[in-house]
């Protein structure tokens, strides 16, 4: 496979055209310029296939920005293209929830890419977290923060997803009542962020009768 990353390799090879240019003003030795012609000549080549070479990692980190584009768009078709045919319920979950939210921020800020070399076919695996904003159709809107993990398999020369699991890690949605102004925000968060909540009573809060004393009673006013 193609390097991923010539800027190193480019680097090193100018600083040894330098140091080879110094020494042959230096010393007029025919073989430093030799190298520093060669060295000049293996940057430019490297620098190049850099520059002209797209390799898989780079593949895959240009592919989900692109969907997450898409889905800002509601372009249902550039999402679909990116899932592998065979996977028909995958495709049905993504085509129903663009259907039922208008996503308005889809901001991926995690992306990690598990490529096995040598591999045929192609495989990779992508762990990523997305936080999605959107309104749903039927009224109402919310922000998510889902944690991904994408199965990913090449055909030709596009990626296509296979399979695809997600564990919510915080969502927050507002309901918008139609019948009155009011709004209600429900916040859903993970069952250990729910230990050690404070009752209500515990709070402080009237339950109607002291804490720690009988329930109070109307005097009598039989004679």
């Amino acid at each position: 496979m193609p390097f991923e990353n010539a800027l190193p390799l480019v680097a090193g090879l100018a600083a040894t055209a330098v140091v080879a240019v110094v020494l042959w003003l230096r010393t007029m030795a025919r073989a430093w310029l030799v190298l520093a012609l060669a060295a000049t000549l293996a940057g430019a080549a490297a620098l190049t296939a850099d520059l002209c070479v797209v390799t898989d990692r780079e593949a895959l980190e240009e592919l989900f920005p692109r969907l997450a584009r898409a889905a800002e768009a509601g372009d249902v078709e550039t999402v679909l293209a990116a899932i592998d045919p065979a996977a028909g319920q995958l495709r049905a979950d993504a085509e129903r929830a663009l259907a039922r939210a208008r996503a308005t921020s889809v901001w991926i800020t995690k992306l990690e890419i598990d490529l096995p070399p040598g591999r045929a076919p192609r495989t990779a695996r992508v762990d990523m977290i997305v936080r999605v904003t959107g309104n749903w159709i039927d009224g109402g809107s919310g922000t998510a923060i889902v944690r991904l993990d994408v199965r990913m398999r090449k055909e030709g020369d596009n990626w296509l997803v296979t399979a695809a699991d997600g564990v919510p890690i915080r969502s927050e949605q507002t309901i918008h009542h139609r019948s009155s102004e009011r709004e209600q925000t429900v916040e859903h968060v993970c069952p250990s962020r729910m230990r050690g909540v404070p009752t209500v009573e515990a709070l402080g809060v009237s339950t109607g009768r002291p804490r720690g004393r009988r329930p109070w009673t109307a005097p009598s006013t039989d004679s």
